[in-house]
């Protein structure tokens, strides 16, 4: 481009000479002598150039504007051509052939670009469609962080081969300070594990990182808004910074980095190439060393080093990291509890709270630590098992009630749970587990006890188990039948108390006891009569004189001797002497002495006096049996056979009062019975007096007058 508005304003403004003017705009004087004449013969003066453009300026001068430009050809649409290069198979020589043909086509009249010429103008345009924006990044703002493509190298120590290995590079955006480390993979442990050590390497988080879209970082990559990696977003998390990773496929995205990984792999890797490593232990101590050089190392343009541009920018705007490191975690999102609110995780098996079964959980394991998660929120951790495949991790806690309780009841607890119903319960319990072999055994019907009481109440639960003792019946299903028909709520027989009734016609339950006694002692006596009966015929036998006469002759005589005893005496008079029985039964509340007196037989060769054979005496028993009795029935006296079991009753027109009275006993004919004791008996009746039978002894009962009437 010609000088030529330089030239006029240093003549006409600062009245430069021509070589002053030459030197300062570097052409030559025989250039600067043309201009100023051609400007002279145009009339063209400073003050008129100076508001012109180049290009008008030439024109006033020269009279071939622009002499040296190309001329005139077919045009170009670059836009075309940018787009149809999207297309598979589509090359520049392929687009411009078709260019040349359409311009043959056309008839322009113009000649069309030559194939250099084609590509030249095209390359020129797509420079302009996309710009390079020169960013500026603030202090403390933003990490860059990238794996390089040239990886380092170990020997393996086995097989002698070699092993390649990731070479992490991380960048702060304002001074360019770098951290390198080697890393066996870009697996998501590994590249945790290096972004770790590079914030601790700084000594402080920055606001943003800005990695790559590797499978690390980014879980599902896409352009606009990617999803970050579970793992690395709560790493991210702990030290209170975010991830915004930089688009696919655009590297100025993250053009500090991509600088640093070409800087790290010139002074780094290329300084290690004639070194052999072992292990990744020596290779990262190897860079590491190096890596102190290059961040001290002087720019080329700027002051300073990486060192000294960290200290003054980046250092003062970095966050603190946090009192304690980051532990990574891997992530299982989305895994489903079971019905036995448990989740697995590594073929292992571990508890939540029950109210989260057939609940969806994210799931983070560390090396040590076990963590289920639901909305954001940690929601248990176990400690890792390392154990056999199918072990199951289990909190106490996070069961039901009822499973807690279950296995966890020995017997002196479910007693003692029992007890607090009841003793009466507690004693039920205890027989229930002492019936089983094992307590495990009872173990339910005790569970099931006690939460009888929560149904029915600990009241009639206690009841039930006192009445299910009484009967020793102590078992589950004896108290559970007790409750459910309600017997609890039943007075024992024992427990209900005998109301008196008081009545005249009543004569109470002493009465009949002492009948059954009399019952029972008047059939002892007959069989102790017969008994004796045999025994005196044997004595008989043996002392029955030559005339057949029995030794005693004398008379039976049984009387009561004076009043208010009980003593009945019974004697025998004999020719040699006397023999008595005293027999205990009379009523001592009788005013009347009553004596009855047989006298005996005639005595009666081979016979014994006042005894008689035992079919005789049956046959009299019988005959007394079929005498007719008076007895009380419905307030009034009737007379009633026995014999029979249709037994004819006939009323008797008497009374019975409730004054005392006394009663004879004898038999019907008024003489005494032959071989029988009689037994004389008076009764006082204070309810109104009535004669009974005496079936024992076959006595017929004979009405008495009121006292103080006459028959």
């Amino acid at each position: 481009m010609r000088k030529v508005r330089e030239v006029l304003r240093l003549k006409h403004s600062l009245k430069r000479s021509e070589r002053e003017i030459a030197e300062s705009v570097g052409i030559g004087h025989s250039s600067v002598n043309d201009y100023l004449k051609r400007a002279k013969k145009a009339g063209l003066r400073w003050e008129d150039a100076e508001p012109m453009s180049d290009e008008e300026v030439e024109a006033r001068l020269f009279q071939r504007v622009g002499g040296n430009g190309a001329t005139a050809r077919a045009p170009i649409d670059p836009r075309w051509v940018h787009m149809e290069l999207r297309r598979a198979g589509v090359t520049l020589e392929l687009l411009w052939v078709e260019y040349q043909q359409a311009v043959a086509d056309g008839g322009s009249g113009l000649p069309p670009y030559k194939y250099s010429q084609f590509c030249e103008l095209y390359r020129e345009y797509k420079k302009k469609i996309s710009p390079v924006m020169r960013q500026t990044h603030r202090a403390g703002e933003k990490s860059f962080i990238d794996f390089s493509g040239k990886k380092p190298r170990l020997v393996d120590g086995e097989t002698g081969g070699w092993i390649e290995v990731e070479l992490f590079v991380m960048v702060l955006g304002a001074s360019h300070y770098t951290y390198a480390e080697a890393v066996r993979t870009q697996q998501l442990a590994d590249f945790v594990g290096a972004t770790v050590r590079g914030l601790e390497y700084f000594g402080g988080v920055s606001e943003i990182l800005v990695p790559d879209q590797l499978k690390s970082a980014v879980s599902k990559s896409d352009r606009i808004e990617p999803e970050i990696n579970a793992t690395y977003a709560e790493m991210a998390q702990h030290y209170g910074t975010a991830i915004v990773p930089a688009r696919p496929r655009k590297p100025k995205d993250k053009a500090p980095v991509e600088g640093g990984v070409l800087i790290v792999q010139r002074w780094i890797l290329a300084c290690l190439r004639n070194r052999r490593f072992f292990s990744l232990e020596e290779l990262n101590a190897a860079i590491w060393e190096l890596l102190e050089k290059l961040n001290t190392k002087p720019f080329q343009k700027l002051e300073g080093c990486r060192r000294s541009a960290f200290e003054k920018l980046d250092r003062p705007a970095l966050r603190p990291l946090p009192a304690q490191r980051y532990e990574m975690g891997e992530w299982k999102l989305g895994v489903g509890v079971n019905v036995d609110y448990h989740f697995e995780y590594d073929h292992r098996y571990y508890s939540v709270p029950s109210e989260l079964i057939n609940a969806k959980v994210d799931v983070r394991a560390t090396a040590t630590v076990i963590e289920a998660w639901r909305n954001h929120l940690r929601v248990t951790s176990h400690e890792r098992s390392y154990g056999p495949k199918g072990k199951a991790v289990t909190k106490p806690e996070h069961r039901p009630r009822e499973h807690r309780e279950w296995g966890a009841w020995p017997p002196e607890r479910l007693v003692g749970w029992a007890q607090t119903k009841g003793p009466k319960t507690g004693e039920v319990a205890s027989a229930i587990l002492a019936r089983g072999g094992h307590p495990e055994s009872g173990r339910r019907a005790c569970l099931g006890l006690v939460r009888m009481g929560d149904r029915y109440g600990e009241a009639r639960l206690e009841a039930a188990c006192d009445r299910a003792h009484a009967i020793n019946s102590p078992t589950y299903k004896t108290v559970a039948s007790i409750l459910k028909n309600g017997l609890d709520k039943v007075k024992r027989a024992e427990e209900v108390e005998a109301k008196p009734v008081v009545h005249e016609n009543i004569r109470g339950g002493a009465y009949f006891d002492r009948e059954e006694q009399e019952a029972a002692s008047g059939a002892e006596e007959i069989e102790a009569q017969y008994l004796e009966e045999e025994r005196f015929a044997i004595m008989n036998e043996s002392h029955t004189d030559t005339t057949g006469e029995a030794p005693c002759d004398g008379p039976w005589e049984e009387m009561k001797t004076g009043k208010d005893t009980d003593v009945i005496e019974a004697r025998c008079w004999e020719e040699d002497g006397s023999w008595s029985v005293s027999e205990a039964g009379a009523d001592p509340g009788c005013d009347i002495d009553v004596v009855n007196s047989a006298e005996g037989p005639a005595r009666d060769a081979g016979a014994s006096p006042g005894w008689c054979p035992l079919p005789e005496l049956i046959e009299q028993l019988r005959a007394a049996w079929e005498r007719p009795r008076t007895v009380r029935r419905g307030g009034r006296l009737v007379e009633e056979r026995g014999g029979d079991d249709s037994r004819s009753s006939v009323e008797v027109d008497a009374s019975c009062t409730s004054q005392s009275a006394c009663a004879t006993f004898a038999s019907d004919e008024g003489e005494p019975e032959v071989g029988r004791k009689e037994s004389m008996r008076r009764e006082c009746v204070m309810d109104g007096a009535m004669c009974e039978a005496d079936e024992d002894r076959h006595v017929a009962v004979v009405d008495m007058p009121y006292r103080g009437e006459v028959e």
